[in-house]
């Protein structure tokens, strides 16, 4: 696996997102994270990605998100055998307030890590995550997650970023 190719495909989830809208509903967002990858087997690998993603509001309180991401750095600098990939599907729970939104994410994540002779593995399994937005605009919020993709060889991570949902006001309550 190239970290090209990753990164190819998170900055294609970030490019086509202002064509999502056109349909409502839809919002983007993009996150730098802190990530560690913990396999089964002991290891531990620390590093940071890049991620994107897309959903869908399908009311107030439920949604429909996809993430993809890649490494960008890691721990040992060898950039020729260490990254991390990642493409997830969740279901989304919103909890609502004026200029801030709660939510949980559940879903099925599918990670490849290959970082040489540490650790060369690939994994589908369940994924969760937990993070709120805070509204700056009424459409677009700073947001702060935590992700964990897989739950015997787990890749998690914390992230802050910026999403814009294309017509959340139509959802909660107008900002003054």
């Amino acid at each position: 696996m190239q970290f090209g190719k990753w990164l190819s495909l998170a900055m294609l989830l970030v490019i086509s997102a202002p064509l999502t809208a056109q349909t409502p509903r839809n919002y983007f967002g993009v996150f730098f994270n802190d990530a560690q990858l913990e396999a089964s087997s002991g290891e531990e690998i620390d590093g940071g990605n890049l991620g994107g993603k897309l959903g869908y509001t399908i009311n107030r309180w439920l949604g429909a998100e996809a993430h993809a991401g890649a490494d960008f750095f890691n721990d040992n600098d060898d950039f020729n055998h260490t990254e991390v990939g990642y493409v997830a599907a969740f279901m989304r729970l919103n909890l609502p307030y004026e200029r801030i939104n709660i939510f949980g994410l559940a879903g099925l994540a599918s990670v490849k890590g290959d970082y040489g002779s540490q650790y060369d593995d690939h994994f589908t399994d369940g994924a969760f995550g937990l993070g709120v937005e805070l509204f700056g605009t009424k459409r677009t919020a700073l947001s702060i997650q935590f992700m964990q993709y897989g739950i015997d060889d787990r890749y998690k991570s914390f992230g802050l970023g910026i999403v814009h949902h294309f017509d959340w006001p139509a959802y909660r309550p107008e900002v003054n």
